[in-house]
């Protein structure tokens, strides 16, 4: 009796429980035509229908990022403000369209250069009190120079947000650009510039700049610079680059976090109100496209190198063509994640890589698709054999349909994430802003991927991860890779310098 007693309890309380005891068939409720406390009778159950089949999952509601609100500020500043009011922080990005590619052709790293000196001195602190006034706030303060846009930006509590923009302000609108900070800024960045040629995967993708468009190309050289033309970058060319680029009638502040309108409306009119532009604003920069005739193979030496760097890259897209969105589902796939394509062969399944990826490169002009990675040198060959056949298999199969759901997937959260806080926000909208995109594209980006079909894919993936259009960097010792080439039948490799100028010889 105590034990029908605690099970009836038990099923009253928690809808059912197993002590391993069975009750008799004259006491069952199917017997006895009384239910059980708590649980309905079998055929109560079936009048209903539940439980016949598993329920059928909806589509997934596509996600929409929040819009912000965009109005003009003094000097004719441009503003995108998202209020997020959960967190007492705020962001806050200057972004100018001027970047690398805005470089003068005979002193590129110019913008970078420019970029550093901003914060070396600003307003009426130098920049050792610059430094500690950010610090003693608990901000962050940073600006620098991408291929297409230079940024300013700082991040804030809302208590000290007032303090940290006046900074900011400083920084955009009152530099002080003196000579003797000049002098040891440049040392310093002549110094990144030397140091660049021993991170393989920085030389080669210098190297693959300059090979894809030309180097006197807009985006033939890195956004730092040429450690060989450095020394072309003068104060005076600077000055002048900022006067025509740092423009509150070219520029947009992105403002996210928690503050208003009429918040951000006093503060540009209290810190940048005096800000102004001055004569005739830098021209765009006239981009090209890659150029169709280069090598196929090309090595930088590093003798006796125990890893290659293997770097392929072809055309792709600009940001605001019509298949970029689509097109990063094809890269998801291929090596835009651990379990993409190329990561679990190279690395998973042959162990030569710690990781492999792909990705098209985001930019006002056309950019280029790129697969990476670095492979102990002995599987060179190898590897760079399985990576033309997983693209050459991509180009003429497609993604399958387990990739396509997976890749759409990954592209819902990875969008929800970047717009869950103040700083992504922030973030993602400076990118945007930086790219020449409306307020709208992720939102509609995101529905042109989720609508793309298996067969939308594949026409895309013929075209744009085709192996034959590749050009591939190898940072490595020559000679090994030289011979690994020749044993799989590719042809020799072109030599290059660390800074993507072609050396003189045959290939190999």
């Amino acid at each position: 009796m105590r034990l029908r007693a605690a099970l009836g309890l038990c099923v009253a309380l928690l809808g059912g429980c197993d002590f391993g005891v069975r009750l008799s068939e004259t006491e069952t409720p199917e017997a006895t035509g009384k239910p059980t406390a708590g649980k309905p009778t079998a055929t109560a159950v079936a009048a209903t229908g539940i439980g016949s089949k598993p329920p059928t999952l909806g589509a997934p509601k596509p996600f929409e990022p929040p819009a912000p609100v965009v109005f003009q500020g003094p000097g004719g500043i441009t503003v995108w403000l998202v209020e997020r009011p959960q967190l007492p922080i705020v962001s806050a990005t200057v972004i100018v369209p001027y970047g690398s590619a805005s470089d003068p052709e005979d002193a590129p790293g110019t913008m970078a250069l420019l970029a550093d000196m901003l914060d070396e001195g600003a307003g009426s602190r130098d920049a050792l009190q610059l430094s500690e006034t950010v610090a003693s706030l608990g901000a962050t303060l940073s600006v620098g120079a991408g291929q297409d846009s230079s940024q300013a930006s700082v991040l804030a509590l809302k208590t000290k947000f007032d303090t940290a923009f006046e900074l900011l302000s400083d920084v955009l609108a009152r530099p002080k650009l003196a000579q003797g900070d000049f002098q040891r800024t440049k040392k310093l960045w002549k110094n990144a510039l030397r140091k660049r040629s021993d991170d393989p995967m920085s030389v080669a993708s210098t190297v693959a700049g300059a090979v894809l468009y030309g180097p006197k190309a807009p985006y033939g050289h890195p956004s730092l610079g040429l450690y060989s033309k450095a020394d072309s970058v003068s104060l005076g060319g600077l000055k002048s680059a900022y006067e025509r680029t740092y423009r509150p009638d070219r520029a947009t502040i992105v403002i996210a976090g928690q503050i208003t309108r009429a918040e951000v409306e006093a503060l540009l009119e209290k810190h940048l109100g005096s800000w102004k532009p001055k004569g005739d604003a830098l021209p765009p920069p006239k981009l090209t496209k890659v150029l169709a005739k280069r090598p196929k193979f090309i090595v930088v030496e590093r003798p006796k190198a125990v890893q290659t760097v293997i770097y392929a890259a072809r055309e792709g897209t600009t940001a605001s063509d019509e298949r970029a969105p689509s097109l990063t589902l094809v890269s998801d796939a291929l090596g835009g994640s651990f379990t993409s394509r190329l990561n679990m062969n190279l690395r998973e399944d042959k162990g030569w890589t710690y990781g492999v990826g792909s990705g098209f490169t985001a930019s006002r002009g056309e950019g280029a698709f790129i697969v990476r990675t670095s492979v102990e040198a002995e599987h060179t060959g190898d590897a760079l054999k399985e990576i033309l056949g997983e693209l050459a298999n991509m180009s003429a199969k497609g993604l399958t349909d387990q990739e396509v759901g997976k890749v759409k997937a990954q592209d819902r959260a990875d969008l929800v994430q970047t717009y869950e806080g103040a700083t992504g926000v922030g973030s993602r909208l400076s990118s945007l802003s930086a790219l020449g995109l409306p307020t709208s594209f992720d939102a509609g980006a995101s529905r042109i991927r989720q609508a793309a079909s298996r067969e939308d894919l594949a026409r895309l993936a013929k075209t744009h991860v085709d192996p034959a259009g590749f050009t591939v960097v190898l940072v490595g010792d020559r000679e090994l890779i030289k011979k690994q080439l020749a044993d799989k039948g590719l042809e020799a490799p072109v030599p290059y310098s660390a800074e993507g100028q072609a050396q003189s010889g045959e290939g190999g």
